[in-house]
């Protein structure tokens, strides 16, 4: 297990695919980033997004292309808290939105 975030589970309706995934709020990066309002870096959203991409694929990939990144609310780590990332790849494009049953954190986009 990843110790700053867990993929619990990951399946597929039609042509999208969504990952949960549950932060750890005593990962050290939150001292870091920052102390007191831990927030979790966009670089590990994107590095979530490549890590299921290659899960889904069953292939390594590498991300040729960052087309789109979007931030439209901060994901504070909080113990237990499912984060859904909802993946549709096709023709080489992985699109990504992150949110919650209330919320939308977060629109990737990258070419591989």
């Amino acid at each position: 297990m990843n110790t700053l975030y867990n993929i619990q589970s990951i399946t597929q309706a039609g042509n999208t695919y969504t990952a949960e995934v549950v932060f750890n709020p005593e990962h050290i990066i939150y001292k870091a980033h920052f102390p007191n309002r831990p927030i979790t870096p966009g670089v590990i959203l994107l590095q979530i997004c490549h890590h299921c991409a290659e899960h889904i694929l069953r292939q390594k990939i590498e991300i040729k292309t960052i087309k789109m990144i979007k931030f439209t609310n901060y994901i504070i780590p909080q113990t237990n808290k499912i984060f859904s990332f909802q993946i549709q790849i096709s023709d080489n494009t992985i699109k990504t939105t992150i949110d919650d049953e209330q919320t939308q954190y977060a629109k990737l986009q990258f070419s591989i």
